[in-house]
């Protein structure tokens, strides 16, 4: 399998790539839109790179789980953010530049993650892996911890 395109993730004001596919829930804010639509937005969509063939753009906020935006296949009509209650998932997100150990699918390690484990929508935990110790923290002060 080719390594896929991140989900794009907004943590603490910082963007973020999750080592996850993060699946879409059928919602009525959520549609289809046409290949034509999705190829002029970027031809990434059509490419083994991203077999789903959307990206979302997330944000954890005030410890909730949010759907900002799609691009590719789908769209996220207007409004306000969408609370992402569908989600349920470990969400590892590397954390800086450095040793980077590619893999099949979202296997990829990396010198400096976090991961924000999130059930229903709402975040439960949050820990990193700082090479390779990892260390259970607040969420308030992980990404504080992480990036030094």
């Amino acid at each position: 399998m080719t390594i896929q395109a991140s989900e794009k993730i907004v943590f603490e004001g910082v963007q973020l790539y999750a080592q996850i596919e993060l699946a879409l829930n059928k919602h009525a804010r959520i549609v289809r839109v046409s290949d034509e639509e999705a190829k002029l937005s970027n031809d990434l969509f059509f490419t083994t790179a991203l077999w789903r063939g959307y990206i979302g753009n997330w944000e954890i906020k005030g410890g909730r789980f949010y759907l900002n935006s799609i691009a590719g296949v789908f769209k996220l009509l207007e409004g306000e953010p969408l609370f992402a209650e569908w989600i349920t998932a470990a969400i590892r997100m590397p954390t800086k530049a450095g040793t980077f150990i590619p893999a099949i699918g979202y296997e990829s390690t990396f010198d400096a993650e976090i991961t924000v484990d999130i059930e229903r929508g709402v975040v439960q935990r949050t820990w990193g892996l700082e090479e390779e110790w990892a260390r259970p923290w607040p969420a308030s002060q992980a990404w504080k911890y992480v990036a030094s």
